[in-house]
């Protein structure tokens, strides 16, 4: 059973490929794989009732298509957490989400996937809304700025993010 739909990744290429990834929840948190638009889907991975793992967030590569690779995040007993597979979602490698200088957790309310995978990760760290970058193809965090004094809840890159590499983080 589907209680909730707490998020959706669609391939960039979907108009070719017709892949979706959807990440549902109940007892337990489950991500399903369709290929045909939709119309069947295979559950690919899940946590355990009994188990302290719980996914909240999806996103696929911009380069997908290329590269295979799926990000999901959450948590894995109570510290934040992204999971990445290269094989579309057949297996999962998990990573720590942690502040470059104070190695603090860093919660991901938010995040959008960029060129080269440049990760951009918003979070509140309980004072103040932040947006954390990695190097390219990389998870780990490189840079962090100030927003807000609030939670970050939408990033998104301008149209012209490869010439101005502006980027857009919206709260309340």
């Amino acid at each position: 059973r589907i209680s909730t739909i707490l998020d959706l990744a669609v391939s960039p290429d979907f108009t070719r490929d017709t892949r979706l990834f959807l990440l549902t929840a109940d007892i337990q948190n489950s991500l399903w794989y369709s290929s045909d638009g939709g119309y069947y889907w295979q559950r690919i991975f899940f946590t355990a009732p009994a188990h302290t793992n719980r996914i909240n967030l999806v996103l696929l590569s911009p380069e997908y298509r290329e590269n295979g690779e799926v990000l999901l995040a959450g948590t894995s007993g109570g510290i934040p957490v992204i999971w990445k597979s290269e094989d579309n979602g057949r297996s999962f490698s998990q990573y720590a989400s942690v502040d470059p200088d104070t190695g603090d957790p860093v919660n991901i309310d938010t995040w959008i996937l960029g060129p080269g995978n440049v990760l951009f990760v918003g979070s509140f760290d309980g004072n103040h809304g932040m947006v954390y970058q990695t190097g390219p193809d990389s998870l780990a965090y490189v840079d962090k700025g100030v927003t807000a004094s609030q939670i970050i809840n939408s990033i998104s890159f301008s149209p012209d993010y490869i010439n101005d590499h502006t980027i857009l983080a919206g709260n309340t």
